[in-house]
């Protein structure tokens, strides 16, 4: 991770300094002041970047071949500024998994106060969090139904299946609690 007092202060200097970081000290990074964050909300930015990453894997390059590329890079249906946003996002849901499968409720809480969606990648969040016998997780995540499409019977029952086949009872008997709106049983009786 770079250190920010490391910075010239000078906008295009700090672009070209910036470019250079692997993409998660560079969220982790654009998120630490509102100079940074300006520089990474510039289109102008995610251009460069996009250029940096790929220079060297353009055969044969030259100044005027980068140059070519540079002015016709362009995406179609989203801004630089939203490929950051969208790449924040996945890291952010993707520490929301890591901590429902650690059991770190404190900060489960906070992702889904900041809106991260606790349903992303097919409801691995609770199928983690049950696979690794995280009952608090598991109540914290199915008490955010119906705000978020929390499912635990995604992925062919994954959820309980695992916390079945890892021995974590209190969780199997919690899972095989919950019913639906009609209070039929959401886990399938072929699969207790």
């Amino acid at each position: 991770m770079i250190d920010i007092k490391g910075l010239s202060g000078n906008l295009d200097v700090d672009k070209q300094i910036l470019a250079q970081l692997n993409d998660r000290d560079l969220v982790n990074i654009c998120k630490s002041n509102k100079y940074l964050n300006s520089i990474c909300q510039s289109n102008d930015f995610w251009r460069i970047r996009s250029l940096i990453l790929i220079k060297d894997t353009i055969p044969y390059k030259t100044e005027k071949s980068l140059t070519f590329t540079e002015k016709s890079l362009t995406f179609t249906e989203k801004s630089w500024k939203q490929h950051y946003i969208d790449f924040s996002i996945k890291i952010t849901e993707n520490e929301l998994i890591k901590n429902a499968k650690n059991g770190k409720i404190n900060v489960i809480r906070y992702l889904i106060d900041k809106k991260i969606d606790p349903s992303a990648n097919n409801n691995e969040a609770i199928i983690l969090a049950s696979k690794y016998g995280r009952l608090n997780v598991v109540k914290y995540l199915m008490s955010q139904y119906p705000k978020y499409n929390i499912d635990p019977t995604a992925s062919d029952n994954d959820a309980f299946s695992f916390a079945s086949s890892n021995g974590h009872l209190e969780v199997v008997k919690y899972l095989m609690s919950l019913t639906d709106v009609n209070g039929e049983n959401i886990i399938n009786p072929a699969d207790r």
